[in-house]
């Protein structure tokens, strides 16, 4: 009768990385800021196939994070990997629709590609969203209450905001502000760009009908006036509004 042997199977070490991450993932996280500045070191020493690792690790326990995403999408850039780098900051702008690098680094991507048709389109959607135009809203509003006759636009400071905090209704704002000192057209220009972000708030519409009736552009104010009214039948203001535009637009004919 043969002897059995047995042999010793190898003992499975466990990947400390992994370790550390399930940690984080039992304390919600509370480790993930510490991974995120390992991969950031390995970036900038240039040791990007490291950081590349430290990033995918990251991406198992946070998939949503666009930060983590952008700074993985920007390892595959610095490697070469446009494809990949393409398809990563996708990810982003699908996640966050205004984050306005995500869309410089998609066009830069695109570039190297040689795909300047796309690299244009995400050009524009960054321009779309691009904070040059706008200052820090803090310093804004100040600007509106000490400017009340003067150009409020020479005052403002030139810290411009992360494309996280912009919002519609900050837009819409500015654009209120605009209307008060009369500033019609940049009001028209701003209400624009808060429609852009949000195209189902009656009140922003309401007010470029406003702005449109201003400037006597009474179609314009009308078709304004008419969506704010589809997003809600009942809004008053906009059918007070779209009585008024009517009134003046049969007082202009004669």
């Amino acid at each position: 009768m043969s002897a059995r042997i047995e042999t010793e199977k190898p003992e499975k070490k466990e990947n400390p990385f992994f370790k550390v991450l399930n940690k984080a993932n039992k304390k919600k996280l509370k480790e993930l800021s510490l991974w995120v500045n390992l991969g950031l070191a390995y970036n900038r020493s240039g040791m990007f196939d490291k950081s590349i690792e430290v990033f995918k690790y990251l991406m198992q326990v946070d998939p949503s994070n666009i930060i983590i995403l952008n700074e993985l999408g920007l390892n595959y850039f610095n490697i070469g990997e446009y494809e990949k780098a393409i398809e990563t900051f996708k990810k982003v702008i699908k996640l966050s629709p205004n984050c306005k690098q995500a869309w410089i680094n998609l066009r830069k991507s695109y570039i190297r590609m040689g795909d300047y048709f796309k690299a244009s389109k995400a050009n524009k959607h960054a321009r779309i969203i691009d904070l040059n135009l706008f200052n820090d809203w803090n310093q804004l509003g100040i600007s509106f209450r000490q400017n009340k006759n003067g150009d409020m636009f020479n005052s403002f400071s030139n810290a411009s905001m992360n494309v996280n905090f912009i919002s519609a209704k900050k837009l819409r704002r500015v654009a209120e502000g605009c209307l008060r000192d009369q500033r019609f057209l940049k009001a028209i220009k701003f209400l624009k760009r808060s429609l852009l972000l949000n195209s189902e708030d009656k009140k922003t519409w309401n007010k470029l009908g406003e702005a449109y009736m201003k400037v006597y552009y009474y179609e314009k104010a009308k078709n304004a006036f008419k969506h704010s009214l589809k997003l809600d039948p009942k809004y008053e203001q906009s059918w007070n509004n779209l009585s008024l535009v009517y009134s003046l637009k049969k007082g202009s004919n004669h």
